[in-house]
Parts: C-alpha cells; sequence; structure tokens
C-alpha cells in the first residue's frame, strides 16, 4: 500500500514543463518511471493476489483479507488510470511546447527572408521582373 501511495505522489504531480526542453525531459522520465511502476508493481500485485488467495482458503480472517486484497487491486487500478492521464497530459504539454518552438522558429525563417527581398519597386520592366520572381521565390520557399 506504501508503494503504491509513493507512486501515487509521483503520478499526480501537476507539473507539466515551462518550456519545450522542460516538457521533453518530464516526460521521457515519467514514461520511464510509468514503465518500472507498471512492470514491478503488476509483478508486485500478482504475487500478493496470489498469497492472499491461499489464506483465504485456509484463514478465519478470511474476509478480512479479502477485502484488504481487494481494496489493494483498487488502488493498483486507479494508480496505473493515474499514470495513463499524466501520460497524455505530458504529451499535450510536450505536443503544445513543440508547436510554439516550431512556430518561433518558422517566424524568424520568415523574417529572414523577408530582408532579402528588396524594397524598390524597380526602375524598368527587368528589374520588376527580377523583383517579381523575387516575390514568388519568397512565397514559394514560405509554403515549404
Amino acid at each position: 500500500e506504501q508503494w503504491i501511495a509513493e507512486r501515487d505522489v509521483i503520478a499526480s504531480s501537476p507539473e507539466m514543463g515551462q518550456d519545450l526542453d522542460h516538457a521533453t525531459l518530464l516526460r521521457e522520465k515519467f514514461r520511464d518511471f510509468a514503465r518500472e511502476t507498471g512492470t514491478l508493481g503488476q509483478e508486485w500485485v500478482n504475487n500478493v493476489t496470489h498469497r492472499t488467495d491461499q489464506l483465504i482458503d485456509i484463514h478465519p480472517e478470511a474476509a478480512t483479507i479479502a477485502e484488504w486484497r481487494d481494496g489493494l487491486n483498487e488502488s493498483w487500478a486507479d494508480l496505473l488510470e493515474l499514470i495513463d492521464t499524466r501520460m497524455q497530459l505530458l504529451t499535450a504539454s510536450y505536443d503544445l511546447h513543440k508547436f510554439f518552438y516550431d512556430g518561433s522558429e518558422i517566424q524568424v525563417l520568415i523574417e529572414e527572408k523577408h530582408k532579402e527581398l528588396p524594397e524598390e519597386l524597380g526602375r524598368d520592366v527587368n528589374t520588376a521582373e527580377s523583383f517579381h520572381r523575387m516575390h514568388k521565390n519568397f512565397e514559394r520557399d514560405i509554403q515549404l
């Protein structure tokens, strides 16, 4: 029960990350935590369930043991659900930070490309056509 309670605290953490790097780190650490908790916990719960089933068959306090076992299994199921929910929240946080990061990178690229465009209109037809081609290339580049 204490083992599950300790993991409940970690799985209910409200921290989602301040930026992309932090969100990435939290997601990776929590993914490792979830994997380890799932593997060790399931093995532990299976062993405890097996032992309590054996005790229930021979012990005079079978009802109390069964109640404790059921509570333990319920706590385990709640922890697994909490882990799943937190993983979804961390993934959503990562996706949001990634979106903003990518958006700011794209904005920088567009601003750099925009600086390459001439500000003058062109003094003759050839220059104006050249500027027009540059503008079309700019539009094509930012669509990629």
